[in-house]
């Protein structure tokens, strides 16, 4: 791939055609990017497309060789160039050298010394883009720990004062209030943040610099590997609205990433760079509220602390309604309930926190239940060792309910075929009795004399393809029986403990508190 460009500016055109064949010019990356017959012409294109280098004659029409090298040379445009000349006469040699043209060739060009000629142009611009880009990339290196220093207080006011004018004295943070704005990236595949290759990162970069006024924001990348933007705010500008817009501009600009995805903060609004760190660190911590937005969304601090709520949204787990409804086979039932954890917490008040910690509870008992029926967690999860990193590593939380619904939905799947193969038909027969006949009392011993069995076998064998004793299923059935009738606000107590086959209401209580973690009037005022 060419790296130079080259133009062609002499009134003949066997002379302008001769030079494009004379030479294997892309041996030397460099390409013919263009040819005009006058200097007129030439000094618009150069204005135009700024060619590194130009090989002119000294005599043609309407504007010659030399007044165009001076013109370009006044301009202050680097651009290198060779004079090419019919006349050996000093005068002319004498006035390009005055401005520093690269070499004088008499025609016919001898093709030895343009190749030996072009060599040294190339080295020369090799010379001077290596030590434009040293310099260019010492600045931002140093503008780099100055700032990441800033935003982590870890440096004093006078070094950063002193330092700052030095780096770039566009800047101007040392007059302005600030926000800073996290450009954070994560993989669900790869189950953390950078996850972007370098050369992504570094274009991304180079997308922000392009973008962004440098006399309203800078960027830079911090120590793990996060695009951080500092904003100046004076007088009102940039609005919150600018800030979004430029935020977003550069996410639709930049290259994507297969299964990554972007998380864009911006912090508090601080009075002096002496807070940097302050809006950085808010910046960072509202990335967890990301559950709650859509891709490429922008998410404000002062957004965030207005909509949350300090105590929280929460969500009791309802254990018992979960591993009967697992046992049931109640797919419907379990799906609905799910989706009405997920409503209540879907608030934008909720502590992310809160959703992990619900989604791991369900993930308990769900387990409790698998084991008990003899099934491996392997079976449902993929790997059951890090079910506590899986969820946390889910940070979208339809995709989090997606995954939660679809591994209940395989336990419910595999407990059903568990349940065929394995459970013999009097428990089937005792399991279907006790669902129709829970509200009346019932033993072993009605049981046994109802299905003709002994009451001792049976009890054995239901513990043992179960995982519970009898009275405990029944007690258990009995209490998810009695919420629905605690969903009726006239509803009195003893009357529910009668309706289930509880004859004793504080017994009633007190088994639905052991099993529920609440009381009954607790359960209906919740």
């Amino acid at each position: 791939m060419p790296l130079y460009r080259t133009f062609i500016v002499d009134d003949e055109p066997s002379i302008r055609s001769g030079l494009r064949m004379i030479i294997p010019w892309e041996e030397y990356g460099i390409e013919i990017c263009g040819e005009a017959a006058n200097g007129a012409d030439a000094l618009k294109f150069i204005e135009e497309h700024r060619p590194d280098l130009v090989i002119c004659d000294i005599r043609m029409p309407v504007m010659d060789g030399l007044e165009l090298i001076r013109s370009v040379h006044e301009r202050g445009m680097g651009t290198q160039f060779v004079v090419l000349s019919g006349y050996d006469d000093f005068r002319y040699v004498k006035e390009a050298i005055k401005y520093h043209v690269e070499n004088y060739l008499l025609k016919p060009v001898n093709v030895d010394e343009l190749r030996q000629t072009v060599h040294q142009v190339t080295k020369k611009l090799e010379s001077e883009l290596l030590r434009e880009l040293r310099d260019t990339e010492g600045r931002e290196s140093i503008k780099s720990n100055l700032l990441n220093r800033a935003v982590h207080h870890q440096i004093s006011s006078y070094e950063f004062k002193s330092k700052l004018e030095v780096v770039d004295p566009r800047l101007r943070l040392l007059d302005s209030e600030l926000r800073v704005a996290v450009i954070d990236f994560y993989s669900e595949g790869l189950g953390g943040h950078r996850s972007l290759p370098p050369e992504t990162l570094q274009a991304i970069q180079r997308i922000c610099a392009t973008n962004l006024d440098p006399e309203l924001a800078v960027s830079f990348m911090d120590y793990t590997g996060r695009v951080v933007v500092i904003f100046t705010v004076r007088d009102g500008t940039p609005t919150t609205k600018q800030i979004q817009n430029s935020l977003q501009a550069i996410y639709e600009l930049s290259p994507g990433g297969s299964g990554v995805h972007w998380l864009l903060t911006v912090g508090n609004t601080v009075n002096s760079y002496k807070n940097l760190h302050v809006s950085y660190q808010n910046a960072l911590h509202i990335q967890q509220y990301h559950f709650y937005y859509r891709e490429g969304d922008v998410i404000f601090y002062e957004d965030i602390m207005a909509k949350r709520n300090p105590g929280g949204v929460s969500v009791t787990v309802d254990y018992f309604f979960i591993e009967d409804a697992l046992k049931g086979g109640r797919r419907s039932e379990l799906t609905g309930y799910l989706e009405a954890c997920f409503e209540r917490l879907s608030l934008k008040d909720t502590d992310p926190g809160a959703i992990s910690t619900m989604v791991m509870e369900i993930v308990i008992s769900m387990l409790r239940v698998l084991r008990a029926a003899g099934i491996p967690p392997a079976e449902i999860f993929d790997d059951p060792n890090r079910l506590l990193k899986t969820v946390h590593e889910l940070r979208d939380m339809q995709k989090l309910q997606q995954w939660l619904h679809q591994k209940l939905n395989a336990a419910l799947s595999a407990l059903e075929l568990r349940s065929k193969t394995t459970l013999s038909r009097v428990t089937k027969e005792l399991v279907a009795y006790i669902d129709q006949h829970y509200h009346e009392d019932l033993s072993l011993k009605t049981l046994s004399r109802e299905l003709h069995f002994n009451s001792v076998y049976m009890g054995r064998l239901f513990r043992n393809e179960t995982g519970e004793v009898f009275s405990e299923y029944v007690n258990r059935i009995r209490i998810e029986k009695s919420k629905l009738h605690l969903q009726s606000p006239s509803s009195k107590i003893n009357d529910v403990a009668k309706a289930v086959g509880f004859s004793n209401a504080n017994y009633y209580c007190a088994i639905f508190k052991e099993l529920t973690g609440m009381t009954p009037t607790e359960f209906r005022n919740q």
